[in-house]
């Protein structure tokens, strides 16, 4: 197994964008916080929970050797195709402009198309893997695009058209 560095450039860059990320959303908020809660710093502390909550995973995710992904690929993408069936569910879902794309506990809420997509992409990638000797083979190649399809449709019924169009061009690129 090979050491594994970390790149300071990488983590410079997205710290620099998490704070800029943060005064805009202080500075675009402030006031009408302040209006309708009385607390100025309300969407900026959500903000900065969500930042801690990203950072914490981003650190977890970057420490799990990717057996641990391939192992459990399969359980991730039918707790996340499960996430998506409770985006149909009134009482979990929060239904936005005719659209349910977000999974409501309590004051949290969940959009379970992102963590689809990363569920998808491992599964997709393990696939391809396991197949590399026969990649040019029509017949892996159409298996490889039917991993996506049933995720898929459930986020275009949702509906989400933008981040299924991400999801088939993710897949088309692998």
């Amino acid at each position: 197994m090979k050491n594994r560095t970390t790149d300071p450039w990488l983590i410079a860059i997205v710290a620099i964008l998490i704070g800029l990320g943060l005064v805009m959303v202080y500075s675009a908020s402030a006031v009408l916080a302040a209006e309708n809660t009385g607390d100025e710093a309300r969407y900026f502390s959500r903000q900065l929970i969500s930042v801690v909550v990203g950072i914490v995973l981003c650190i977890a995710t970057a420490v799990t050797p990717t057996r641990v992904f391939r192992k459990y690929r399969l359980v991730f993408l039918t707790a996340c195709i499960f996430g998506l069936f409770l985006c149909f569910v009134p009482g979990f879902s929060n239904e936005v402009n005719g659209a349910r794309r977000w999974v409501g506990f309590g004051s949290v809420n969940v959009q379970p198309s992102e963590f689809t997509k990363i569920a998808v992409l491992i599964c997709l990638a393990h696939y391809l893997d396991r197949n590399r000797r026969s990649i040019g083979d029509r017949n892996v190649v159409l298996k490889a695009l039917l991993i996506p399809m049933f995720p898929m449709m459930l986020i275009l019924m949702e509906p989400d058209f933008g981040t299924t169009a991400i999801m088939a061009g993710l897949t088309f690129m692998m």
